[in-house]
């Protein structure tokens, strides 16, 4: 089990990592703020709650994903605002964040 968790967490930090290059190169963000909430939420949960505690690798991927989840946040937070019509909604990112983490 060990190396399918390896190579499933190398080839998503991979993923997350050409996802950050392609967003800063683009100046745009790369995941939609609702899935990036999920992940966020997802490998918090995972990181701090309900850590799997005989996989210590496991613990170390789930942070890792969760450091490059905040970058993307980060991203979308700098240029996200740019590709919504109505920027009223997204005047306040603050509202926008209180309600996907509801």
């Amino acid at each position: 089990m060990n190396i399918e968790l390896i190579l499933c967490g190398v080839f998503w930090i991979i993923t997350y990592v050409l996802i950050i290059a392609k967003s800063l190169k683009d100046r745009t963000y790369g995941i939609p703020f609702f899935a990036i909430s999920l992940n966020l939420a997802w490998e918090f949960t995972f990181c701090f709650i309900y850590p799997p505690e005989s996989f210590l690798i496991a613990r170390i991927i789930f942070l890792i994903w969760l450091i490059l989840d905040l970058i993307i946040l980060c991203i979308f937070f700098k240029y996200g605002y740019k590709e919504f019509k109505c920027k009223k909604l997204l005047k306040n990112y603050r509202s926008l964040w209180n309600l996907c983490l509801f």
